[in-house]
């Protein structure tokens, strides 16, 4: 059997073929780490912590992209839920990220609203005040609605005891569920700390 002799050019390429091989799987590896990352989205830092007070669960963390604080109040609907499915428990989650203030109630399970609006009408009552209809923006799941004035909403809710609201209609029936407030002032400092209610709203 003979064997060609590598010519000096074929040669010098191949030493570089380990080289270029490893620069190529690092590229892969950098671009799927890339696209996981936008899929994910901002995330908290490991020093996020949670703890209850006043029946609020309590969430604070940093911001991977600035630095500045993280911070969910969430509370559940009081009973777990009135004319709804039973699988998931509505909650009402006021958030502050990245400076920007979110006041946001969770419905139901994801597609409960499969019409893909990107608003739904709704309505609330604070205490014994006279009922609300807004437009709220409507997540893309369905499960999810959010203030479009997050600020003088969390305002309202600061002086209160119970928010009755009421969530888009499904099949015909419209849920109603009841948040009790009376510990929000407990708590309500981590919020509008970081986040005034005057801050910018997403």
């Amino acid at each position: 059997m003979r064997f060609h002799q590598m010519s000096p050019r074929a040669a010098h390429f191949a030493r570089y073929l380990p080289v270029f091989a490893a620069l190529a799987f690092a590229s892969q590896a950098l671009v799927a780490q890339t696209v996981a990352s936008k899929k994910v989205g901002p995330q908290v830092a490991s020093n996020t912590t949670e703890h209850g007070d006043g029946g609020w669960l309590v969430k604070t963390g940093k911001s991977r992209l600035d630095g500045s604080a993280l911070v969910d109040l969430t509370m559940n609907a009081t009973p777990p839920s009135r004319g709804w499915t039973d699988s998931v428990v509505p909650r009402l989650v006021l958030r502050c990220v990245e400076h920007a203030l979110w006041a946001t109630v969770v419905t139901g399970p994801p597609n409960m609203h499969p019409s893909g609006a990107d608003h739904a009408m709704v309505g609330y009552r604070i205490d014994s005040a006279a009922r609300i209809t807004e437009q709220w923006s409507q997540v893309r799941s369905g499960d999810a609605v959010m203030a479009p004035n997050p600020g003088p909403f969390i305002r309202k809710l600061l002086t209160a005891h119970t928010l009755h609201f009421e969530a888009p209609p499904v099949n015909g029936a419209t849920p109603v569920f009841d948040f009790p407030l009376a510990g929000l002032t407990k708590v309500a400092a981590q919020l509008v700390t970081p986040c005034p209610l005057g801050a910018t709203s997403r």
